[in-house]
């Protein structure tokens, strides 16, 4: 938990103590998954997720062709003050450094891929 709320303060992820399993339907994730792009471990993947320009349905996702993003599992839980915690943005290798960079790969790949987009 120590090393996630040194990259909570730091601005990678968002707020690590919250039990919510949900995104809000507000939530603007294209803007979450744009940030994530450019990485080069998963940047392709992120691209991937995004919908053609002009893609309908909720928020602006799915319709045909749209990309190949589907809104987050929702799970029980919603503390109604924090959304489920998720990176905020992209960080390099440099950024993180040695644990940290573990984490935070740990947190994107269970959390923002495994469990809430696939």
């Amino acid at each position: 938990m120590k090393v996630a709320e040194e990259l909570y303060t730091k601005g990678f992820i968002s707020y690590p103590r919250t039990e919510t399993e949900r995104f809000s339907r507000e939530t603007d994730l294209t803007t979450l998954i744009r940030e994530q792009e450019g990485h080069p471990a998963w940047g392709a993947y992120a691209t991937a997720l995004l919908p053609f320009p002009g893609g309908e349905g909720a928020g602006g996702w799915g319709g045909e062709g749209g990309g190949k993003f589907r809104f987050p599992i929702e799970g029980q839980n919603d503390d109604q003050a924090h959304p489920p915690i998720h990176p905020t943005k992209r960080a390099t290798p440099q950024e993180l450094g040695g644990a940290n960079e573990q984490v935070f790969i740990s947190i994107f790949i269970s959390i923002f891929i495994l469990v809430h987009f696939i």
